[in-house]
């Protein structure tokens, strides 16, 4: 999801910025004024930069949600880890390195490891 979001603002953008540019060149060169009634060539224009800004503005949200919806899982996963005891799961209660399950001596400090 991250991947079609960055592509969705690096197009955004890229659109954005061209259309943006033809439109004040045109501006400044007098071909076209930009001012109703619009021709369709002006109108044409001014959709397209609209849609290439609504492009950018949909791969923000979609990294904004992508990011809020990793914290709330690892929240979940951390608050999952805690066995009935209160300690956590698979962690060395002395020197807190990650173990499988079913170990019973921590393989860096030599704890015994308790089993619930």
């Amino acid at each position: 999801m991250m991947i079609v979001a960055y592509i969705l603002i690096t197009l955004g953008l890229i659109g954005a910025i061209s259309v943006w540019s033809s439109i004040v060149n045109e501006i400044n060169c007098y071909t076209y004024t930009y001012t109703p009634p619009y021709t369709d060539h002006e109108t044409s224009l001014m959709i397209a930069l609209f849609i290439f800004a609504i492009m950018a503005g949909s791969g923000v949200a979609m990294i904004i949600f992508s990011i809020m919806k990793k914290r709330n899982e690892d929240k979940l996963n951390k608050v999952l880890s805690y066995s009935s005891n209160g300690t956590i799961k698979n962690v060395c209660p002395n020197c807190g390195v990650n173990i499988s399950e079913g170990t019973t001596i921590c393989p860096k400090c030599g704890t015994q490891i308790e089993k619930e």
